[in-house]
């Protein structure tokens, strides 16, 4: 179970990262077609924020997850 955690959070920083780079913006708005506005790239900012402290969240969830058998 941790180790699924740990994937995902590292998943979610990758993203993140990207997010508030300005990168990897038609992964978030499903268009594919024309290239990202400027609402795009604010929203983005936005959403890789939102990444980094569900990445946080999940980190500490992972620490503190004791799995007895």
């Amino acid at each position: 179970m941790s180790l699924i955690l740990l994937f995902t959070a590292g998943l979610f920083l990758i993203v993140g990262k990207k997010f508030r780079q300005g990168k990897w913006l038609r992964l978030m708005a499903g268009n594919t077609f024309s290239p990202p506005g400027e609402e795009a790239k604010e929203t983005g900012k936005t959403i890789g924020s939102i990444l980094y402290f569900s990445a946080l969240i999940l980190l500490i969830l992972a620490l503190f997850s004791v799995e007895k058998l």
